[in-house]
């Protein structure tokens, strides 16, 4: 299966050892995902910050096809703006055919989403 990425801006891999990701992310005041979401207020959409994290996920762990499966949990703790410099934690952990995440998104400005993913490996 072959995977488009939504995302205008790739992601920086910082670290990477097999069971924590770190990486990072300067979202451009031109990136299409503010347009229109909000007018005035533009701020990225909740589902772009899940997408960013499978984008750490993708980069630190390339050899496998990871498709995201389902969401645990998350929770939104601020506005995710043009010009953040977005800084991506994630721990892994086997989870039979797939992987649990949970991601931790954040900015200069603190904390801005704690998330639990679910990702099987499309190669199976």
């Amino acid at each position: 299966m072959t995977f488009a990425s939504p995302l205008a801006t790739p992601v920086t891999l910082l670290h990477s050892d097999g069971a924590s990701v770190a990486a990072r992310v300067r979202l451009d005041h031109g990136d299409p995902a503010f347009t229109g979401h909000y007018p005035g207020f533009p701020v990225l959409p909740g589902v772009l910050a899940v997408e960013y994290a499978g984008a750490a996920l993708r980069a630190a762990r390339p050899e496998g096809a990871w498709e995201l499966r389902g969401i645990g949990n998350a929770r939104f703790r601020r506005p995710i703006r043009p010009g953040d410099v977005l800084t991506i934690d994630l721990d892994l952990t086997e989870a039979g055919d797939g992987l649990a995440v949970r991601a931790k998104l954040a900015t200069e400005d603190g904390p801005a989403a704690d998330l639990r993913l679910d990702y099987a490996d499309g190669r199976a």
